[in-house]
């Protein structure tokens, strides 16, 4: 390697075995659709004391959980924003992430505290929960195929608008 090349440490390597690996790409896609699903069949008109609003709750702050654990684990194999490929920086999707699991996090947190006198008034930023709804998305940063099919229907939407008016016209 070039002299001032970056060279991850020992404690870098570890990280970035685990985080690169299939294994734990396949199982953050696992946590995701489990973590969607649930959000399907949340109503945020039923009594939260039902038992399934109880388990669904229970479901969202673990996935929460595991996904600040993921943050945590690719922070410490790349990095947090100072580089060129740190978590941050190395692609925009990772930002999306970064952002679902902020405002995710703030919601559950803001659910325990809200009923503390005093801290009513944060009841209506718990609005921000409504973000998960794109955590979807985070199984697109994880397989390169639907990327890929992604970005073509993306890039083909001006092309056959094009066609149409053409053919309309």
């Amino acid at each position: 390697n070039p002299a001032g090349a970056f060279q991850p440490s020992t404690f870098q390597k570890f990280f970035l075995r685990i985080v690169t690996h299939s294994y734990f790409e396949n199982v953050m896609s696992i946590v995701v659709i489990v973590s969607s699903v649930c959000m399907v069949f949340e109503d945020p008109i039923a009594a939260p004391d039902t038992r399934v609003a109880t388990v669904l709750s229970q479901v969202d702050v673990m996935s929460n959980l595991i996904f600040f654990a993921e943050l945590v684990l690719k922070v410490s194999a790349f990095g947090f924003v100072m580089g060129k490929h740190t978590y941050l920086r190395r692609d925009v999707w990772n930002r999306v992430d970064f952002f679902v699991l902020i405002c995710s996090a703030t919601g559950t947190i803001l659910d325990f505290v809200s009923d503390v006198p005093g801290l009513a008034a944060l009841r209506s930023i718990r609005g921000l929960r409504t973000l998960r709804a794109l955590r979807p998305l985070r199984v697109i940063t994880n397989s390169e195929g639907i990327r890929i099919v992604i970005s073509t229907l993306v890039n083909s939407v001006v092309p056959l608008r094009n066609l149409i008016i053409i053919i309309l016209g």
